[in-house]
């Protein structure tokens, strides 16, 4: 039975103290998550959007701001070199070797939380603050940074992982594991360290580019995490309805909203009927209704190539 299923450890979280909404905070949050989605925003846009929408009190523009800093120190000097190959080496460079092009502090992986289980973690703002990053923040910085300097990058998952797909001037492509200097890194490498099925890589579920709607949905898919760490379910499930309109191959999506089914079940039915037997029957067809959806949403799971042991070594 999946009903408890979680994708995710869930933590605590405490969301920040109320204030009296703004203009863009007014807007129905579909209607903001939906505007992820607009041609002219860009994927910088959703991740500074979604970390605003997390915490109101961090300013979008000022980590712009910091991007822009760091871009005007790495363009010049990848315009020094010829070649996709030698520019994403000075995208290595720029990133992972301290100099005064990054103030003298490179950016490194968070050994303490390298899955980003901690929600400030997650955020662009708090990877450009510590210089410490995870697989969910590092291959951002690398797909925006490599952007800027003209590279063709693009995200791509594994189980529990991102990491940045870069297609070279011949049209080769390339894995690169920005958790380890955006190294080059074969797909072997993430099938032993992060087991997956067959059918889940046939299907394009794992190891594919991303195209630039399912990148925005794969950074959106944290306002989900956030939802569900602070108890609000019901949220969850319309983030990822919308989300999944434009990336429908995402099985973390479907595990995402399976789950928040179920916790919404355990929320509105379960935690006032204990006692199955004591539901009332009105009642008891909504409840089937939650079960069958989160039922269903796994099932779509492993019609992709989900099991429970994607990404567990054996």
């Amino acid at each position: 039975m999946r009903l408890l299923f979680t994708v995710l450890v869930f933590l605590a979280f405490l969301p920040p103290a109320e204030a009296a909404p703004t203009a863009v905070e007014s807007i129905p949050w579909e209607h903001r998550v939906e505007a992820f989605f607009e041609p002219d925003m860009t994927v910088l846009d959703v991740m500074l959007t979604v970390d605003h929408m997390i915490d109101p009190s961090l300013e979008p523009d000022s980590v712009r701001n910091e991007i822009d800093e760091l871009a005007k120190h790495l363009i010049p000097m990848a315009d020094t070199t010829v070649g996709a190959h030698s520019k994403l080496n000075v995208l290595r460079q720029f990133l992972n070797e301290a100099g005064t092009w990054n103030g003298n502090r490179a950016f490194a992986y968070d050994l303490a939380d390298p899955l980003g289980k901690k929600h400030e973690h997650k955020r662009l703002s708090h990877y450009l603050r510590t210089r410490l990053g995870n697989c969910i923040t590092m291959p951002m910085l690398v797909l925006v940074l490599g952007r800027r300097i003209g590279l063709n990058m693009t995200l791509a998952v594994a189980p529990f992982h991102s990491f940045v797909k870069f297609t070279d001037d011949r049209g080769r492509e390339w894995n690169l594991e920005a958790t380890s200097g955006s190294g080059y890194t074969r797909v072997q490498w993430y099938r032993k360290n992060l087991p997956m099925t067959e059918t889940a890589i046939t299907k394009g579920t794992y190891l594919r580019a991303l195209s630039e709607e399912e990148n925005k949905a794969l950074i959106a898919s944290i306002l989900i995490d956030w939802d569900m760490a602070s108890d609000n379910p019901e949220r969850a499930i319309t983030t990822a309805n919308i989300l999944l309109k434009h990336a429908p191959r995402s099985v973390s999506l479907y595990l995402w909203r399976g789950s928040a089914y179920a916790k919404f079940l355990q929320k509105n039915v379960l935690a006032m009927f204990p006692d199955t037997e004591n539901v009332p029957p009105e009642i008891r067809i909504y409840a089937d209704a939650l079960l069958e959806q989160n039922l269903a949403d796994f099932q779509q799971a492993e019609a992709l190539g989900w099991t429970e042991q994607d990404g567990v070594q054996q």
